[in-house]
């Protein structure tokens, strides 16, 4: 299912271990294209950290707050410190 990104101007930034949880329209969330639940984030991200607290989140523009927020607590659950938020450059 591909996501549709919110549009807006951003910074390209280069992360050499890029984490990436993208949220669906639908409330499905993957983990690097992995299906996950939002509970399950906060057991499976310890072990991708390796001392990067930068994740980056790629939700739908149509996603719901609520499913956005849950996958973002969760990660925090987890040790993440900072989220960086994808989108499609204008």
């Amino acid at each position: 299912m591909a996501i549709k990104l919110p549009q807006g101007q951003a910074a390209e930034e280069k992360i050499e271990h890029q984490i990436t949880i993208a949220v669906q329209k639908d409330g499905q969330i993957t983990l690097n294209k992995m299906p996950v639940t939002a509970e399950g984030l906060k057991s499976a991200l310890p072990g991708l950290l390796h001392g990067h607290d930068n994740v980056v989140i790629a939700a739908d523009k149509d996603a719901r707050h609520g499913d956005v927020v849950k996958a973002m607590l969760q990660a925090r659950a987890a040790g993440v410190n900072a989220f960086s938020i994808a989108v499609d450059n204008e």
